[in-house]
């Protein structure tokens, strides 16, 4: 019976501290919650600098296939003429030496690129999805959004590269009300945007700058002929 009485000083003390700090103070008041959520897939299939972006790689991955079937013909060139003659012949022998070292050129070119491309593709993925996130965030702002969310479409399909698994583990949200999408007015910003920031065009060949521009009103030259 003593034992419970000698604590009861020490739970009184423990008490007087915490009662001397006062009450706690109120949680900060949140503001209305407004959300918003965007479908990345659509904005990268319609968002045209994507596809400037794809256009480029593919058109520098032809000029690498094609100097790498122009040497391919030339190694091919270098077997028909090297496999009629005599395993002794100094010209086969020759013509070895050069078959190897167009293969290793072959095969540091194949490897170079391969680097040169993945790495590519990185840095203008991640430059991609930065202006999409800015503009995001610059839309989010000024909607007075609190949150946004990345959503997908529909149902799992069978024609993305990956498994089921990670294709569900990168679906965060289930469901979501269609007033919320704000996907279409992020897509005509970024395309607006880039459509002002877009280098023009190089004429093409054989085209002359000016060409199919008459002067108007019969108008010659910069004083409008003469008087």
């Amino acid at each position: 019976m003593k034992r419970p009485v000698a604590l009861l000083p020490s739970f009184f003390l423990i008490a007087a501290f915490a009662c001397a700090d006062g009450p706690a103070d109120p949680a900060p008041e949140l503001p209305p919650m407004r959300v918003g959520v965007v479908n990345l897939r659509e904005v990268y299939n319609g968002f045209a600098k994507v596809k400037d972006f794809t256009d480029r790689l593919e058109a520098e991955k032809k000029a690498q296939q094609e100097e790498l079937t122009k040497l391919e013909k030339e190694i091919k060139g270098k077997y028909d003429m090297r496999d009629p003659l005599a395993k002794d012949s100094k010209l086969r022998m020759n013509l070895t030496v050069e078959i190897v070292q167009l293969e290793a050129k072959h095969e540091f070119m194949v490897k170079m690129w391969n680097e040169t491309v993945k790495n590519k593709l990185d840095s203008g993925v991640a430059a991609l999805y930065n202006d999409i996130r800015d503009e995001v965030d610059a839309y989010a702002k000024e909607a007075k959004l609190t949150l946004v969310f990345k959503v997908d479409s529909g149902r799992l399909t069978d024609d993305e590269d990956m498994g089921a698994n990670n294709k569900i583990n990168l679906r965060g949200v289930l469901f979501h009300d269609p007033s919320y999408d704000i996907t279409k007015p992020i897509l005509t910003r970024l395309n607006e945007k880039y459509a002002k920031e877009k280098p023009a065009e190089p004429p093409k060949d054989g085209d002359k700058p000016g060409d199919g521009e008459k002067p108007a009103n019969g108008d010659k030259g910069a004083n409008g002929g003469n008087k």
